[in-house]
């Protein structure tokens, strides 16, 4: 990341001009990095920086309705927290929603571009998953499919052409910010989207605050199929910020994860023809069907602030309120004692008979966990079976892949014992009868 003093008032850098001067060599994988280098140079000795980050208020800015419906379609909980706010769609729409999210305005929309730009052509490991020290935080995931190296560069590098994840990752870096991706799952899965994700970029803290930005769609959502090809800032609506404990010693101050509208810069100037926003069909990014969740961990007391129990829209938006770089008090999610192994079966079955409404939960918490474990209602699934239909779990510990994992279910036969004392005998059913296995000459 670039830490540029505050600039010079009579200094003033043309952005686009920078994006003309990159895109003439995006072609050329040899000289692409040394044109982004003098650049680089240039603003260094200009000690030009990114204006300070401004705080918004929701209720000022216009919603995206397209997006508003979209969510009330599928994701309606997530409505509760928060409000897509509307930006062009001229193919630049990632950029308009961070600047949107950071500065009050889209303006500085083409600066972020080709900040994004240099980034990506300095910096050639965290963005070619064909160079040997790749090293993007996604590297491993089998379920994102990121553009090759030169598609990359000659796309950021112009103006009104497509961006996907790398260009979050860059931007993610030139901002010194976790940027916080949700992807509409449009399936009727109930696990998360593979894109429903923090982008935590190069030299950024993994506590930094964040921005939430949405894919979305500029078509009707009524309509058939459902092309994701735009991106808009999420605004949290922070009325609906639960604190459970006043542990944060540090900001508090809502993320402004959106701001309005703002076309007066220089694209007045700017001749480049608008192409439209990224469209991604759900073959670039193959979603999986949750079967199960594993039991997550309780996140370190040295990185958690504020949590919502209540609140269990399943969305895997992770905010400031879940991760935070003050430290503060041990914050319980009605889960017990940490153990440093499993339970027992008898041990789980004791939490389960004895658990008292205060405990059970509507869904797992999310933000970070570790070595911790939560009482869920699984009334829902109940009812499911019944109707011979699978489990559903909110998982946030990332994709369950149902093809690659399983989910094991085990028949306990409890037997009373003395001192009105009770056992529990794993039994299998055969042919209609539940059997006890035993072993046989050790067999």
């Amino acid at each position: 990341m670039h830490n540029f003093p505050p600039c010079c008032a009579l200094y003033r850098v043309d952005f686009g001009k920078i994006l003309n001067r990159l895109s003439l060599y995006a072609d050329d994988e040899s000289m692409f990095p040394v044109i982004a280098a003098k650049e680089v140079e240039k603003l260094d000795k200009a000690k030009l920086s990114l204006p300070p980050r401004t705080d918004v208020n929701p209720d000022k800015y216009t919603p995206c309705n397209t997006s508003q419906a979209l969510l009330a379609k599928y994701h309606p909980l997530i409505l509760n927290d928060y409000v897509p706010i509307s930006v062009a769609g001229d193919g630049n729409c990632l950029f308009r929603s961070v600047s949107l999210g950071l500065y009050g305005s889209e303006k500085h929309h083409k600066e972020l571009r080709a900040r994004a730009a240099l980034e990506i052509a300095t910096h050639r490991s965290w963005y070619d998953p064909d160079h040997p020290d790749y090293c993007a935080p996604f590297k491993d995931e089998p379920f994102i499919v990121c553009p090759r190296y030169a598609d990359l560069c000659s796309s950021v590098s112009v103006s009104g052409q497509y961006a996907d994840v790398m260009s979050v990752l860059a931007l993610s870096c030139i901002t010194g910010l976790r940027i916080q991706m949700f992807f509409p799952q449009l399936t009727g899965a109930f696990d998360a989207h593979p894109l429903t994700r923090c982008i935590v970029g190069r030299d950024v803290d993994e506590t930094a605050r964040s921005l939430t930005v949405m894919w979305t769609s500029l078509s009707n959502p009524e309509t058939l199929p459902i092309a994701i090809n735009h991106f808009v800032p999420l605004c949290k609506i922070s009325a609906n910020v639960v604190a459970v404990q006043n542990v944060v010693h540090g900001d508090e101050s809502d993320d402004g994860d959106a701001a309005e509208c703002d076309d007066d810069d220089d694209d007045a100037t700017d001749n480049d023809e608008p192409q439209g926003d990224a469209e991604l069909s759900h073959d670039d990014v193959l979603p999986q069907h949750a079967e199960a969740a594993a039991e997550p961990a309780e996140e370190p007391a040295a990185k958690r602030s504020r949590v919502e129990p209540a609140i269990g829209n399943g969305s895997c938006i992770a905010s400031d309120d879940e991760v935070s770089n003050s430290s503060g008090t041990n914050v319980k999610l009605n889960c017990n004692e940490a153990l440093d192994r499993f339970h027992s079966s008898q041990e789980a079955y004791q939490l389960l008979v004895n658990a008292s409404p205060d405990v059970i939960l509507p869904d797992v918490p999310r933000g970070r966990k570790q070595n911790c474990f939560y009482l869920v209602d699984n009334t829902v699934n109940a009812q499911r079976k019944q109707g011979n239909q699978k489990n559903r779990f909110w998982d946030d510990c990332g994709v369950w892949d149902s093809k690659k994992s399983r989910t094991v279910s085990t028949t306990f036969l409890r037997s009373a014992t003395g001192n009105a004392g009770y056992s529990l005998k794993f039994v299998e059913e055969r042919d209609g009868k539940y059997c006890v296995k035993r072993r046989s000459n050790r067999k």
